[in-house]
């Protein structure tokens, strides 16, 4: 921003002015009519997020994230002890360091146990809250309840929003949000007569946002966004507000006032990707896949926010190299479209800074608060996610909300037609919002709508097969393994699960190409040492009984306990379920692991069963040679 030429203030002055006589408010008005009510407005959003949200009380928690973070989590399940205390102060768990979000979770425990709708209740409360805050501060800050009230019933209802308040694990989003707003109160009431005392409090509540999720990093910015409009306290750059007390500090004394949030930032941020590196969680990419994504991003979400469909709960990057597909010419015209609107944007907003600061404000706090999320630090091999669009969307709505405010007041348009253009817009949003509520009742309703919205999305496919695997259904789970092996070559899930199949047919050498891939890409013990215990069955079936062994010896070393587990389950199954093709594999497997005596008495059930069998006879007598 130029400081050299000093703005007159009228023009500031007089679009305010105008904006507010758009809806009927005369600017400096002490009492409003009954209907514009503050207390009103915050009922009818209550009202707004309950008849929206209410129905995922009933919703269960999900197999995506729900586990690690409430249901099966041992830590969070006990509620608030000091052992659990002390762990989410400590842990990385969920490649993240989040204690206040941990204590959130932990405190539902401790209330209503792992009851899901109670679990649910809470984000609900939480987006309800934030709605009302959002509103409040609005406001204060601006005089003018009923754009004010737009802004926080678009963000209440907006079908961008479902993910965050119906997906139990995105607590984080929510609470973090919470104390992003209640920042944002505390610097308020901070700059109207500052004090160290005050400062503090603006400190504290932005240590419980980044303990809530570090995304909040980008705070500080905002605040100095805030301090250009609607706070006007930027000595030479804006007149001194006409609706706020608020005094004046030059540019270079509001960057020293933030140096301490801006010191918290870098240490959440370096925190945060040790926790990151430790859980494995950001992704190699390269520069130029990370500009494309970053850009194809901007576009797809400011699109999405005015233009509201097939919003899912995993977005595959096409720009991924590792998959086993290419970009259409729809992903790059995404990516020209964020350049142009990234471009073109920036260029009106700065050129119209004095006389529409609003504009400036909500484009540059959408820009700056997806950028820590954006792509360009890869945490994750997704496009987009809903939940980031959380609170940059708020700088979009001011934006749209204050703007058509001045084009109404400049065409004339009559109250009635912008009033019912209001509602016909929240009505619009209320009911794709329901409607997206709705696929969160279960697991497979979200995957399958995942799926149906988004292409190559191997993430929905491996869920899928795993929720048909739960329900005994492995010819369906294995439909969708295919697919997602097809889509991702490094997907160690559904290759694990396509290489048993193939070693269930007979075709070995497939079947151990499947499983490198298992044991190139996977990072989780279990799956390693149960890859190589099946390697090892399969090179014995060729014959190869040293090379069997010795998968098997590793197998052991990974996790000697895996190994056993699988051992004893197929024992325990095949006496209930036998069969001369199980007996053969729990007889090798027996073999490997030197159990030599009980991998006889196994082979000779196998005999007892298809006594013709040409593989049961090689290896009865493989067995009795030994």
């Amino acid at each position: 921003m130029q400081t050299a030429t000093k703005p007159t203030g009228k023009g500031a002055k007089r679009s305010r002015r105008a904006i507010s006589q758009a809806y009927g408010q005369s600017v400096g008005a002490s009492h409003d009519p009954w209907w514009r009510s503050q207390w009103l407005l915050c009922a009818i959003l209550l009202l707004l997020v309950f008849s929206l949200y209410g129905q995922v009380v009933g919703h269960p928690f999900i197999t995506y994230d729900d586990p690690g973070y409430v249901a099966q989590n041992a830590h969070v399940r006990e509620g608030l002890t000091w052992q659990t205390f002390r762990w989410s102060f400590t842990t990385f768990e969920e490649a993240n360091w989040h204690p206040l979000t941990w204590l959130s979770h932990a405190l539902d425990c401790e209330w209503f146990g792992v009851s899901a709708g109670a679990h649910h209740l809470t984000n609900v409360l939480f987006h309800t809250l934030n709605a009302v805050l959002l509103f409040l501060l609005l406001h204060r800050a601006t005089k003018e309840p009923m754009l004010s009230f737009l802004v926080a019933a678009l963000f209440a209802v907006h079908p961008f929003h479902v993910e965050s308040v119906a997906w139990v694990s995105e607590r984080k989003n929510v609470l973090s949000t919470f104390f992003f707003l209640l920042t944002l109160g505390a610097y308020g009431w901070y700059v109207h007569r500052p004090s160290w005392k005050k400062y503090l409090i603006v400190v504290m509540t932005f240590i419980c946002g980044l303990a809530s999720k570090p995304m909040l990093v980008t705070l500080p910015a905002v605040l100095l966004l805030l301090d250009y409009w609607p706070l006007d306290r930027i000595a030479g750059w804006t007149p001194p507000s006409n609706l706020l007390s608020v005094p004046q500090r030059r540019p270079y004394q509001l960057i020293l006032e933030k140096i301490p949030l801006f010191l918290l930032s870098v240490g959440s941020s370096a925190v945060t990707l040790v926790a990151q590196k430790t859980g494995e969680a950001l992704v190699p990419f390269s520069i130029a896949v990370k500009f494309k994504t970053a850009l194809a991003g901007y576009a797809l979400y400011l699109l999405k926010a005015v233009w509201p469909s097939g919003f899912a709960l995993y977005y595959p990057d096409p720009f991924d190299p590792h998959l086993n597909q290419h970009a259409s010419s729809g992903d790059y015209l995404l990516v020209a479209a964020g350049v142009v609107l990234i471009v073109v944007i920036s260029l009106v907003a700065w050129r119209y800074r004095r006389e529409r600061p609003y504009f400036l404000v909500g484009w540059l706090w959408y820009v700056g608060t997806l950028v820590p999320v954006i792509g360009l630090v890869k945490a994750g091999p997704q496009l987009i996610a809903d939940r980031y669009a959380y609170i940059p969307l708020i700088g979009i709505f001011v934006s749209i909300v204050w703007g058509a405010a001045e084009i109404a007041r400049a065409y004339r348009v009559d109250t009635r037609w912008r009033v019912g253009g209001s509602i016909a817009i929240l009505t619009a949003l209320f009911v794709i919002a329901f409607l997206q509520v709705r696929y969160w009742r279960s697991s497979f309703d979200i995957f399958f709508h995942t799926l149906n919205v988004t292409r190559n999305n191997v993430v929905a496919n491996d869920k899928i097969a795993v929720l048909f695997l739960q329900q005994g259904r492995p010819d369906d789970a294995l439909h969708y393994y295919f697919e997602a092996a097809r889509i991702a070559p490094w997907d160690a899930a559904s290759h694990e699960a396509v290489a048993a199949w193939l070693d269930e047919q007979g075709r070995y050498q497939d079947a151990l190409q499947a499983y490198d891939v298992v044991l190139r890409n996977s990072k989780d013990p279990d799956a390693l040492a149960l890859a190589y215990s099946n390697i090892g069955v399969i090179h014995s079936r060729m014959g190869e009984y040293p090379q069997g062994r010795v998968d098997a010896q590793e197998a052991a070393r990974i996790d000697s306990a895996r190994v056993a587990a699988q051992i004893s389950g197929l024992a325990n199954y095949y006496s209930q379920n036998p069969t001369a093709q199980g007996y053969i594999k729990l007889s090798l497997l027996l073999d490997n692991a030197g159990r030599l005596d009980q991998a006889r008495v196994a082979c000779r059930k196998a005999a007892d069963l298809d006594p013709n069998s040409v593989e049961v006879r090689k290896v009865l007598d493989h067995l009795e040679r030994e």
